[in-house]
């Protein structure tokens, strides 16, 4: 059963691990008939026979594990991908006098004086922003006078919205958080503003499932218009996005607005790791042709109203869009892809990698070129 288990893509259902119990049994009985009971007869297979057999199965298999660990498994068999740890969650990767940039326990993020000249850059959002911090902050060392980070986990940046924790009802500290950024951007003079979030999780208030098994689990924390809603939540929701991205946009600044990072369900390097092929001419292929991959049309319709929403922004030379998943899926297979032959474009199931992380700075940057 831990076979079945480690050798699954998903959770086996319970139909499958009442057969594997069925299937154990039987395996176990022919085993016995068949194989124990020869070798318990000593008319059969004698002493000397099981003493010379045993010893010439260690000295074997002594030989050739000294050889693999000599080789250290032989790593070059298979691409360096299944061969790496898993990358370190991103959104830690900044830090300031030894502490994260991204963090929960206080409302202020980091300033980094960078030079005497040129224009102050700020980073908005949840987690799916922090995961950009470090490649965007050294995209921008040479030419900006400052970067800053206003990044709280869970926390998307969306003025006159009350954010309430399903399980107790209560307000969670993320609307004091956006009261924090909001008296900030107004006191700054017109800076570049990149905003991101994972929007599509936030408007629908649910974990995602990618329709392949792929399902994460937990709650999301809830949003509410403070002033209450008519209609839908979720259309009160894509309105206050497109009223405060809008709202950012007029105080005189340049808003890059990133798009939904396609979400994953699975963790990506454990994920990987499990289902790869294990033959090495396989897996090169594999990986090359599909490997890892999720629906484009379920990333469409998971971030539908958030779509809408940033669409619904008024177009104007200080409004920038970076759309993720250009960089990630194909239209042709309608497939996303979560990393290349060499690199993890993930760390868990919907964070970007440190890899992924630089190629969405990069459109962010070309975007305002």
């Amino acid at each position: 059963m831990a076979f079945v288990r480690i050798g699954s893509i998903n959770a086996p259902s319970m139909p499958v691990m009442l057969a594997t119990i069925v299937v154990s049994l039987c395996v176990g009985a022919i085993s016995w008939r068949f194989i124990e009971r020869p070798f318990r007869n000593r008319r059969i297979i004698g002493p000397k026979t099981i003493w010379l057999a045993s010893a010439s199965g260690v000295v074997v298999f002594v030989a050739v594990s000294s050889v693999v660990i000599a080789a250290n498994g032989f790593p070059s068999r298979f691409p360096p991908i299944l061969a790496a740890s898993d990358p370190a969650p991103e959104w830690w990767a900044l830090e300031q006098d030894g502490e994260p940039c991204h963090r929960n326990d206080r409302l202020d993020g980091c300033r980094f004086q960078l030079n005497e000249h040129g224009p102050a850059w700020v980073l908005v959002g949840d987690s799916h922003a922090g995961v950009l911090a470090n490649a965007l902050l050294q995209e921008v060392a040479d030419h900006a006078s400052s970067f800053d980070t206003m990044i709280w986990g869970g926390c998307p940046m969306i003025f006159d919205v009350e954010y309430v924790s399903p399980g107790s009802g209560e307000q969670i500290a993320c609307g004091a958080a956006n009261r924090q950024r909001l008296a900030m951007l107004e006191s700054l003079d017109p800076s570049f503003i990149v905003y991101a979030a994972r929007m599509g999780a936030w408007i629908d208030g649910t974990r995602f499932d990618n329709g392949e098994g792929g399902i994460e689990p937990g709650t999301m924390d809830l949003l509410e218009p403070i002033d209450g809603y008519e209609g839908t939540r979720e259309d009160a929701l894509s309105a206050q996005v497109t009223k405060t991205i809008q709202q950012i946009v007029d105080m005189g600044h340049t808003v890059i607005v990133v798009y939904p990072i396609p979400e994953v369900g699975w963790h990506v390097p454990r994920q990987l790791r499990k289902i790869a092929p294990r033959q090495p001419a396989a897996v090169r292929d594999w990986l090359d042709n599909r490997g890892l991959t999720t629906s484009l049309d379920r990333y469409h319709e998971r971030n539908a109203r958030a779509f809408e929403a940033y669409d619904a922004v008024s177009d104007t030379q200080r409004l920038h869009r970076v759309f993720p998943h250009l960089l990630f899926c194909s239209s042709v297979d309608r497939r996303c892809r979560t990393h290349d032959e060499e690199s993890y474009f993930y760390s868990d199931d919907d964070h970007l990698s440190n890899v992924g992380a630089a190629m969405v700075v990069e459109r962010i940057i070309e975007s305002v070129r």
